[in-house]
């Protein structure tokens, strides 16, 4: 069965980045297109920023 790119996309969003950049490594085929090897890093950053941000502010 074939997860959708939009859906591994919108759990990376949610919050599953890591984990999901983790599992590229795992399940090859993910590794070889270029949304994935440059897409979950970007979101990876945006949500380090983000998470960054908000320590920042509640301290």
């Amino acid at each position: 069965m074939r997860v959708p790119e939009k859906t591994l996309f919108a759990f990376s969003i949610a919050g599953g980045s890591i984990g999901m950049y983790a599992t590229m490594y795992l399940i090859r085929p993910t590794t070889k297109h270029k949304r994935f090897m440059i897409g979950l890093p970007i979101i990876i950053l945006l949500q380090s920023v983000i998470l960054l941000c908000l320590l920042h502010i509640a301290a």
